[in-house]
């Protein structure tokens, strides 16, 4: 997890130098198909707002359908995908 942090820690201070405030990273990775690591819930405690995470579960999984959708019926460069999910369930 420590690595998967110091990754953003050049982002955290520049957001905290342009808008001069105390910045901290919060580690809330959520999968797209909407799994979550345990102990998300310490972490989304520590966001202001009321977050639900059924809600954020549910945004992550929309917007993967529309990757999905559009991936498969608009990218011509894809014939052979598209082809195989118009004939199976798995992009509709």
């Amino acid at each position: 997890a420590y690595q998967k942090l110091s990754k953003y820690k050049d982002l955290e201070i520049e957001i905290g130098k342009i808008w001069n405030l105390k910045t901290k990273t919060i580690p809330v990775v959520i999968g797209s198909l909407g799994t979550i690591a345990q102990g998300v819930d310490c972490y989304l405690s520590q966001i202001p707002g009321k977050l639900k995470l059924a809600e954020i579960q549910k945004i992550v999984l929309i917007e993967t359908v529309h990757i999905l959708t559009k991936y498969c019926l608009y990218n011509p460069k894809n014939i052979l995908i598209r082809k195989q999910c118009q004939n199976t369930s798995k992009c509709t």
